[in-house]
């Protein structure tokens, strides 16, 4: 049985106390547990510095009671050791509050901080860093031989638990990739990844899962994978993994939110800029825009279970939809730019929506063609524009095109329309069709329904 909208959104509000309450931390910064070959030091001014463990393999393993870092900022010391990676490890049950710098004397390294009781970063930068991961996953290795016939000791993360905090101060930097990794992340200011490159991520990853960090990866190498994931998806969502509020954003040359749990959802009411690629939403959950915006230098790329509520997508290149249910009210949709062709597409060729798909008072506008598919419940627009300078192509079962209060629906293309809903063939003359609030606008319609 399904849940009453009443107690679905219960549900919702109680995922997302869950995430958004504050973490509480020890006035403690940064204290090591003895498990380790690491010490710290304290300046006068509060800047903490860590001298790091010695490498295995490339790899320095530091564990810790408490790792904050206040508004003086931190410096891990890898002069002397020159390790590709260096990991701090949370061994206490106190969470960690990051409000300063983090920044890596010496060779530039790839940095993981991992703790299991939770992160918070309101304020917080990395500096002289390759890649950077944030995890409330537990930390353990994978040592081999690789094909050179060196020992090589891969990170692995397992996540079941635990939420990252995004506070308002912010978290900001040049990473050659940005991954946030626990059960729930929250983002509620801006995360700036200030390498723009289409290879350069800001990715999120919330639910279960398990990642393992390739350690032979350069701190300066961009374009081999530093990190693999893989998920059961079976884990228990609880609420929304990832929630952007309204005054989060996220900005980087990729942005990649992923929901791992079976069933869990990305609420998005922020911003999220891809500056140089894409912008990517996956999971067998909903992506319920809620007044958020998502913009990508090249592709928008809708992988979710649904896609649901108001918001504004926009990419210069194409944005395809491959959502099981569509339900848009209120939003724009906008593909290509003025040098470059963009298409919308919604669905695929044969796809059954698992509902009807809804598009109301909504703004569909492709420099390229727009491509609407549906095998099973049908499509609905109200009050909705489209335009493409290509076809508009409506491969459906049914399709109702309709007016209310706001206006009617108006479909243009400059060269071709197709509606399936009718048989309708006319080359010549432009042909129009206001009945019951339609506006088909088009030098030629082909109109052919989908037995």
């Amino acid at each position: 049985m399904l849940p009453t909208y009443r107690q679905a959104n219960l549900d919702v509000l109680v995922g997302l106390c869950l995430v958004s309450m504050p973490l509480i931390v020890s006035a403690a910064g940064i204290v090591t547990d003895g498990g380790t070959a690491t010490s710290v030091t304290t300046s006068a001014s509060g800047r903490q510095t860590v001298n790091i463990a010695p490498s295995v393999a490339g790899v320095s393993h530091n564990t810790y009671s408490s790792f904050n870092v206040v508004t003086a900022g931190a410096d891990l010391n890898n002069t002397a050791v020159a390790a590709r990676t260096i990991v701090n490890q949370v061994t206490s049950t106190n969470p960690s509050l990051i409000q300063g710098n983090i920044a890596v004397l010496g060779p530039r390294a790839n940095v993981i901080l991992a703790n299991p009781n939770g992160i918070t970063v309101d304020g917080g930068s990395f500096t002289n860093t390759g890649n950077v991961a944030l995890t409330t996953g537990q930390v353990s290795f994978n040592d081999f031989t690789n094909g050179a016939g060196q020992l090589q000791r891969n990170v692995v993360l397992n996540t079941t638990s635990g939420a990252i905090n995004i506070g308002p101060g912010g978290l900001a930097g040049t990473m050659l990739n940005l991954e946030l990794i626990a059960k729930q992340v929250r983002v509620a200011g801006a995360v700036q990844n200030n390498y723009s490159d289409p290879n350069s991520r800001v990715r999120i990853v919330a639910g279960d899962s398990r990642a393992e960090v390739d350690t032979s990866v350069s701190p300066t190498d961009n374009l081999d994978p530093w990190i693999s994931y893989s998920s059961t998806g079976t884990g228990t969502p609880l609420g929304y993994a990832i929630d952007i509020a309204s005054g989060g954003s996220l900005a980087g040359g990729r942005i990649e939110l992923v929901a791992t749990d079976q069933g869990a959802g990305v609420h998005h009411a922020g911003g999220a800029f891809a500056t140089a690629g894409d912008f990517v939403v996956s999971g067998s959950g909903d992506l319920q825009l809620a007044g958020g915006t998502a913009q990508a230098a090249n592709d928008v790329l809708i992988n979710s279970a649904g896609l649901t509520g108001n918001g504004s997508l926009s990419a210069n290149r194409n944005i395809q939809i491959a959502s099981g249910k569509v339900h848009l009210d209120n939003s724009t949709v906008s593909a290509g730019t003025s040098s470059q062709t963009g298409s919308i597409i919604v669905g695929s060729a044969g796809q059954v929506h698992t509902e009807p798909v809804t598009i109301d008072h909504t703004t569909l506008k492709a420099t390229g063609g727009v491509g609407i598919n549906d095998a099973g419940p049908g499509v609905s627009m109200t009050g909705s524009q489209l335009t493409a300078t290509q076809n508009v192509v409506a491969n459906v079962a049914s399709l109702s095109l309709n007016a209310d209060g706001t206006g009617q629906t108006q479909w243009t293309s400059q060269q071709g329309t197709h509606r399936g809903d009718s048989t309708w063939r006319r080359r010549t003359d432009r042909q129009q069709d206001r009945w019951r609030g339609r506006h088909l606008d088009a030098g030629w319609l082909d109109c052919t329904r989908i037995q």
